[in-house]
């Protein structure tokens, strides 16, 4: 199965300025087994055996080894700290918050949940307010006070409609705004606002074929959306009132939102929602604003990270090669460039990205 869209987007925004947001990007397994009824992919599968070999530059160095495959990473400029969550595997779930400066780690236990599946997205509002979504629950969690509150959403929903590719309604997106945050749900065709105070307050309905999204990007007047499983990584741009103002298939570049790992490649889009390709990219490409100017791309096909400005090719990070053995061995080891999982820059222009044959968190400069 393809990837998952991912979007980044950088700069400083004022309340009812287009705001950043980082969406996942989920490498799904094609094995699912979900325990619950409606839960979305387990991550229990998504690791393999691997024997990292060196080749090529050095890849920066680890600064954490988890447990299992982080899909999401959130830089926050305002505290200069790296915030991403990483799903358990028999207990709570947890956030973690690394600063770029020293490498300090803080770790704050999620909410339980009684739902399998991955944590999906990290994001940080305006307000300096982080928002992580469990598979059937919204978590807010205030950095200042270390309050985290959390409210669950039902499996239930009186708008939800038959499933295309994937049953459930889990939150499949979301998109942090001033004063709270938009909620997108596996095949429920409607966008909920919540409050800070975790109240829903809105409700946008959309066209059922934008259920799922799998990315969102809020703007004082109008929505961006990135369809979800079966509906060919469409860029939607809603009016404020849901609304279709235009919809295109996926070939970016542009200036302030990034689109990566969907199967056209590495992107990004203008504020208009207008799109252009990425030079020499491929499929499930990842990509992240620098701060200090220009674009940072992940190659799966050669395991380099390079930088793009104003889209020519200039210096890149040749990641090691390592050699996988898929579950069962009847196919033997297979050697190929490390995999990205995801990928951040913060902005003194040091690279994040977490190494997915290892489930390992990464920092580097590019020479």
């Amino acid at each position: 199965m393809k990837a998952r869209t991912r979007a980044h987007a950088v700069g400083s925004f004022g309340p009812g300025a287009m705001l950043a947001v980082l969406a996942l990007g989920l490498l799904v397994s094609s094995a699912r087994t979900p325990t619950t009824p409606g839960s979305p992919p387990s991550s229990s599968d998504a690791r393999i055996g691997s024997d990292p070999t060196s080749a090529g530059v050095e890849a920066g160095h680890v600064v954490l080894d988890m447990s299992s495959i982080v899909w999401d990473l959130a830089y926050d400029e305002e505290r200069d700290v790296l915030w991403f969550a990483e799903t358990s595997v028999g207990g709570a779930d947890t956030l973690y918050s690394v600063d770029v400066n020293d490498e300090t780690i803080h770790r704050y236990e999620l909410p339980e949940t009684d739902y399998t599946g991955v944590v999906t997205q990290v994001k940080v509002g305006p307000d300096g307010v982080v928002w992580v979504t469990e598979p059937y629950r919204l978590v807010r969690f205030d950095p200042d006070t270390a309050e985290m509150t959390s409210t669950p959403v039902p499996l239930d929903d009186a708008d939800r409609i038959e499933a295309t590719v994937e049953p459930g309604t889990w939150i499949s997106a979301i998109a942090a705004i001033d004063g709270g945050v938009v909620v997108a749900r596996n095949n429920v065709p409607r966008l909920d606002w919540y409050s800070t105070e975790m109240i829903p307050v809105r409700h946008i309905f959309i066209d059922h074929a934008y259920a799922g999204a799998w990315d969102l990007h809020a703007a004082s007047d109008r929505i961006m959306l990135l369809t979800g499983a079966g509906r060919d990584d469409q860029l939607v741009v809603l009016a404020a009132n849901g609304a279709v103002i235009t919809a295109e298939r996926i070939r970016a570049y542009g200036n302030q939102i990034i689109l990566s790992g969907s199967s056209d490649g590495a992107a990004t889009v203008s504020s208009d929602g207008r799109v252009q390709s990425f030079p020499e990219s491929v499929a499930n490409a990842l990509a992240a604003v620098d701060p200090r100017g220009g674009v940072i791309v992940y190659r799966p096909d050669t395991g380099a990270i390079q930088r793009f400005t104003d889209g020519s090719p200039g210096r890149a990070l040749q990641l090691p090669t390592v050699t996988l053995y898929p579950r069962g061995g009847s196919q033997g080891s297979i050697s190929q460039p490390a995999r990205v999982a995801a990928l951040a820059v913060d902005r003194y222009g040091q690279v994040w990205f977490v190494q997915q044959d290892d489930a390992s968190l990464h920092v580097a400069t590019l020479p």
